[in-house]
């Protein structure tokens, strides 16, 4: 049986710091779903615990009573179709307009606004990017599902490489990268599952039947030894170069940490000898057995802390100075994306002064310290607990066997520039 509920978005607000209320209608079957009915009204975090709280009054009463009242009218329609409950007939008798439930943009829409409600910014964000194309591709204001056959898609992903000049030869769209197009095929693709899991369109017209999806293949090429070696001997000439540096050199020594984990790490993580934290990323698919990566401190990595490092306070208190608690996913997602292009603006300019052929970019530890310990001998099932990687239930079974000894080696390999001589 659906359950409903009232739903404050805790996440996002307008200009005036008020949040929207909807009504959340919950359904596990077929698959997990969600779906957020937004209402009109609209209130601080503090208003909003006053009208849900034991003795609203005067106008919170009021507010109360007509939440309610949507929450009562949500839970009829659930009761009265039983067992036979389908978003298509719930919709239909809740409000959603006739042809929703099979548009397009709605569909698409309805995902950004799940993803970002439960605060998985970056995955909404792809949502909202593709509804954008998408709308720019197809400008009719509804698009029904049926429309949309390969032959469709297949003109959406032409139109999504082309490049567009205007008559005085100034670029009006850049062409998409291949990255770009295989992730909104793939999120109109899941919207396709969806609509047929939910008995909304019939299976046969699914446009994805051995369709090959386009995927990047873009070569992530890593830094030499020697070259780290530069990096890590370069004093900076201000302290933003040393900032970058220092950050840089964390995800490297780390075994190539994130920029979200780093930005998200607390103290409850930093042991004695050890960091031992969850990948943001997996973290809420893996919530019933929790995928650990450790790391060793090392005294390069001791040092950065001491450097960049909030002073210890409390397990829960951020280790580096990017985030701070009263922060939403929103905005967490906004700083960890200006902090991205802050590294990369000053590494790529330490990159340059020391002459690195290769462009030096943040994520680009990342891969020089896998591709390091690759070289060095050291097992694949080990590189892939460091990183984190999607298939780690394969390699974490394996990995359990590593002890935190071992980790002490890796760190030592990562640090091998060290023995080279200052150029």
């Amino acid at each position: 049986m659906p359950l409903v509920s009232i739903f404050f978005n805790r996440y996002k607000q307008d200009k005036n710091g008020l949040s929207s209320v909807s009504i959340r209608v919950f359904s596990s079957l077929p698959t997990d779903k969600v779906v957020f009915y937004p209402t009109k009204i609209k209130a601080t975090k503090e208003a909003f615990d006053s009208v849900m709280g034991d003795r609203p009054r005067r106008k919170m009463k009021d507010i109360r009573l007509s939440l309610d009242k949507l929450k009562l009218k949500a839970e009829e329609i659930i009761l009265k179709l039983g067992p036979s409950f389908t978003w298509e007939q719930f919709n239909k008798q809740f409000g959603r307009k006739t042809g929703e439930a099979t548009d397009l943009f709605v569909l698409l829409k309805e995902r950004e606004e799940l993803f970002f409600n439960n605060g998985k910014i970056s995955t909404s964000v792809t949502y909202k990017n593709c509804l954008s194309s998408v709308r720019k591709f197809y400008t009719k204001p509804t698009l029904d599902l049926r429309l949309v056959d390969q032959t469709f898609i297949k003109s959406y992903i032409d139109w999504l490489r082309e490049e567009i000049k205007g008559s005085d030869g100034k670029l009006i769209k850049k062409g998409c990268s291949a990255s770009t197009i295989g992730i909104y095929i793939r999120n109109i693709r899941t919207v396709f599952n969806a609509a047929i899991n939910e008995d909304l369109i019939p299976n046969t017209i699914y446009p994805f039947k051995k369709f090959k999806i386009p995927t990047g293949k873009a070569v992530k090429k890593a830094l030499k030894l020697d070259e780290i070696s530069l990096i890590y001997k370069y004093p900076p000439e201000s302290e933003n170069e040393g900032i970058a540096k220092d950050y840089w050199m964390f995800s490297y020594l780390s075994g190539g940490m994130n920029l979200k984990d780093i930005a998200c790490l607390k103290w409850k993580n930093v042991g004695e000898e050890y960091i031992k934290y969850e990948r943001e990323k997996t973290k809420s698919e893996n919530e019933d057995k929790p995928v650990i990566i450790t790391f060793h401190r090392s005294q390069d990595i001791n040092e950065i802390l001491v450097r960049r490092a909030n002073l210890k306070a409390k397990p829960d208190d951020y280790v580096f100075p990017i985030l701070t608690k009263q922060m939403n996913a929103e905005q967490i997602y906004k700083q960890i994306h200006l902090l991205n292009a802050f590294v990369n603006k000053y590494i790529k300019r330490i990159g340059r002064k020391l002459k690195i052929p290769l462009k030096v970019v943040f994520y680009a530890g990342r891969h020089s310290s896998s591709t390091i310990l690759k070289n060095s001998g050291v097992p694949i099932a080990a590189i892939s607990e460091i990183l984190g990687h999607k298939n780690i239930r394969t390699t974490q079974t394996y990995l359990s066997s590593f002890e935190d000894e071992s980790k002490k080696e890796l760190s030592n390999i990562l640090s091998d520039f060290n023995k080279l001589k200052a150029v």
